[in-house]
């Protein structure tokens, strides 16, 4: 089934949207959980989408988790395996105006920078990361900031999300969601669904991104 929609801007969330870099955020959770002597499935059941610090914090409250976490930042950023795009997001962020489109995700911007270009995807030319905000997902926070600063509604926005605490962060923020390579929870309370960006199509037309997925 194909849906059309429009919009004057988009965001994207990063890991687990446009870039599938699952294998190496797991990797990552589960050896810190293993040296800390954790349950590392609960923590990979709670951590994606959100910011990492805030999942070090709830896991392990005896340590300085902005420390603890930058050292895992350092460990995240010598990564290269388990890094790579989703099937069609290259192709499909060349295509978009410079000035509509923005990345909103809890990675930091260091991080990010790393990763995309593992990726081969291009930087943003608007960057909302953990540390340009005050509350990470499921807070509506870095898309309402993404569409104040692209000059658009926040009903104007579309969002690409892949995790459950991106959508509920893009429907508080009042945008309008697409769920890119998602869990079924986190499509219930999308718009429309696909599982890559072969599946979707942007035009720009009249002023205003349409946007068909199907």
């Amino acid at each position: 089934m194909r849906t059309i929609l429009r919009a004057r801007a988009l965001a994207f969330d990063m890991d687990g949207t446009l870039i599938d870099s699952r294998p190496a955020i797991e990797a990552l959770w589960l050896g810190w959980a293993k040296r800390r002597n954790l349950d590392g499935q609960a923590i990979l059941h709670t951590a994606h989408g959100r910011p990492g610090v805030a999942t070090v914090a709830e896991f392990e409250p005896r340590v300085d988790a902005a420390a603890e976490w930058d050292g895992l930042m350092r460990q995240a950023a010598e990564m290269r395996e388990g890094i790579a795009p989703i099937r069609g997001a290259r192709a499909m962020l060349e295509r978009l105006p410079a000035d509509r489109w923005a990345l909103v995700t809890a990675s930091e911007r260091a991080l990010a920078t790393r990763w995309l270009a593992v990726a081969g995807l291009p930087f943003p030319p608007l960057f909302i990361g953990a540390e340009d905000v005050s509350a990470g997902k499921p807070d509506p926070e870095g898309f309402l900031r993404a569409a104040r600063r692209m000059g658009v509604a926040p009903a104007e926005l579309l969002v690409f999300e892949d995790s459950l605490n991106g959508a509920r962060a893009a429907r508080a923020a009042g945008a309008r969601l697409v769920a890119i390579n998602a869990p079924q929870e986190a499509r219930r309370i999308a718009d429309a669904a696909a599982d890559d960006f072969e599946s979707v199509a942007i035009d720009f037309v009249e002023g205003a991104l349409v946007v068909c997925v199907g």
